[in-house]
């Protein structure tokens, strides 16, 4: 007898599992978000060529695309759906938006990048402390320690890789495994005993996994696989200091207002204040 649920309904149920699984999202992941999404992606790479009118920058985005702008939101006007896809980037603090008046009657309102964000792969530290005391086979510890030798010798940082860890991040399946090995080397049998839950497909996301480089795997002559993370994945944000001086030339050259170009120096002095009190952490 088949299931009595049909593909459509089965969709359904994962995705409003998904859902479920990201009610309590972390930093990482929020950042993660940003950065797997290719018009949020956009914006940030324009803004940092300094401030930009809400305006200039929906009009910008809607030519870059060749289409209207997306949003969940079908009676949104363009600059509406325009404040939608700002709106991550505001609430985790990358962005600001002021206002200017422009004559007696009306004002423009203008976007300021304060804060940046990427992600890297970085050597598993933590693994690496604790590889002596593990009680996986010396000849595999050996090829362990080779192999994140070798990643990390070649490694070259791209827009793609990065899109790709930023999708692992924000997968909470990947981000479970990911959070595992990051502080134990285990077998399989192992690593489903830390799940809280059962994780649908780990043999797939196990696999896919070991084929970006992400973990190590090999079986052991006791036909025990062992799993080892080989990539940290670290998504993070940072001052953008690189914007003092584009936001210098900018207004040297008069390519913006001197009012935009002090506000924007304000703020990214307040960003940088900020981030430096011990209470904002």
């Amino acid at each position: 007898m088949g299931s009595p649920l049909d593909d459509d309904d089965n969709a359904f149920i994962e995705n409003l599992m998904q859902l479920i699984r990201k009610k309590e999202i972390s930093q990482e992941q929020c950042y993660a978000f940003i950065i797997q999404d290719y018009i949020r992606n956009l914006i940030l790479e324009k803004l940092a060529n300094g401030p930009i009118s809400k305006l200039d920058l929906t009009n910008w985005l809607i030519n870059e695309l060749g289409r209207e702008l997306p949003s969940y939101h079908n009676s949104m006007t363009p600059l509406e759906k325009n404040y939608d896809l700002l709106t991550p980037l505001e609430k985790n603090s990358l962005i600001a938006r002021e206002s200017f008046s422009v004559g007696t009657s009306s004002s423009t309102e203008y976007i300021f990048l304060i804060r940046d964000i990427t992600i890297l792969r970085a050597p598993p530290i933590n693994v690496l402390r604790i590889l002596p005391s593990v009680q996986m086979p010396a000849s595999l510890k050996t090829l362990y320690k080779d192999e994140c030798k070798n990643l990390f010798k070649h490694y070259i940082i791209s827009k793609d890789d990065n899109r790709i860890l930023a999708g692992y991040i924000f997968d909470p399946d990947k981000y479970q495994i990911i959070k595992v090995l990051n502080f134990a080397i285990l077998t399989k049998d192992e690593l489903l005993s830390q799940f809280p839950r059962e994780i649908q497909n780990l043999d797939l996301h196990l696999k896919e996994l070991v084929d970006n480089n992400i973990i190590f795997t090999h079986t052991d002559n006791e036909k025990n696989d062992w799993l080892a993370l080989k990539s940290y994945i670290f998504p993070f944000s940072f001052f953008p200091g690189y914007l003092i001086d584009v936001i210098k030339y900018e207004w040297k050259a008069n390519l913006i207002p001197a009012d935009d170009a002090i506000r924007h120096l304000e703020l990214l002095q307040d960003s940088y204040q900020t981030s430096k009190d011990p209470k904002s952490e």
